[in-house]
């Protein structure tokens, strides 16, 4: 985050820089929260659900190798961390 930003410019802002997207942030939908220990590193996390506004071809910034869409079915493709935490978001996508 920059000084004086909301979550939300933030989130529009970082996913303009990293994937060319425009996006409008719909809900808020999970928070976690990653330590490790070994490497004394934290990670926080905000997660919300967002509407893409200009749907283009991704222009990846040079902070990240590759992206994959999954689907619902595949989600356990994720991170074997990760994963327990994001199975149940489409519950919380949906309620929102």
């Amino acid at each position: 985050m920059e000084f004086g930003e909301t979550i939300e410019e933030t989130l529009i802002r970082e996913i303009k820089e990293e994937t060319g997207l425009y996006i409008e942030p719909l809900n808020l939908i999970d928070t976690w929260n990653y330590l490790n220990n070994e490497n004394n590193h934290q990670i926080a996390g905000i997660i919300y659900s967002c509407k893409i506004k200009n749907f283009q071809d991704i222009s990846l910034s040079d902070e990240h190798d590759y992206y994959e869409w999954l689907s619902q079915e595949d989600l356990h493709k994720m991170n074997k961390w990760f994963y327990p935490k994001i199975k149940n978001w489409n519950k919380l996508i949906l309620q929102g």
